[in-house]
């Protein structure tokens, strides 16, 4: 209260985590139906790969926000360095979601000793697929689940993107 009447001003922000990551059959069970269902949905339509393609995990990701006028949200240069540098030192992975030989969306998930965090990822413009991103999500949550503890999906203050991150049971 005192650093208030000083000027000083405080904003909450909020972060989803699955914790226990390592019953992953439990984890399951708390995704929501819908969710489940894209995942089903989404396996029979792509495969997912892994590559150390930074460039084109950036590709995909900034599609959507250079459709809306939101050009480098997060800036091209230094989010390419984090990748290349977390793949490189073995803390990080690209995952795409490919149909036809094409990536339709990605997710860049990076990891400490007990955690692996979500850092960025998005889904083309023209992909019509709402499972694409969400069999992602799943593939990196069973790949950590066999080495770490926690997923932290990094919160948003987006309604959206806060309804979806909470229906993995975050």
């Amino acid at each position: 209260l005192p650093w208030h009447w000083k000027g000083f001003s405080q904003t909450t922000r909020y972060t989803y985590k699955i914790q226990n990551l390592s019953n992953f059959t439990k984890v399951e069970s708390n995704f929501k139906d819908t969710l489940k269902r894209n995942i089903k949905s989404a396996e029979k339509e792509y495969k997912i790969t892994s590559s150390h393609d930074a460039d084109l995990f950036y590709e995909i990701f900034s599609e959507k926000f250079k459709a809306e006028k939101n050009i480098d949200v997060i800036p091209k240069n230094p989010l390419i360095k984090l990748i290349n540098q977390s793949i490189q030192n073995k803390q990080g992975k690209l995952y795409f979601s490919e149909k036809s030989n094409k990536a339709d969306a990605t997710i860049f998930v990076c990891h400490d000793k007990d955690t692996a965090y979500y850092i960025a990822g998005g889904t083309r413009v023209s992909c019509s697929h709402n499972g694409a991103l969400s069999l992602l999500f799943h593939q990196a949550l069973k790949d950590y689940s066999k080495t770490h503890d926690i997923f932290d999906f990094e919160g948003s203050m987006i309604k959206g993107i806060e309804r979806y991150f909470r229906s993995f049971g975050a």
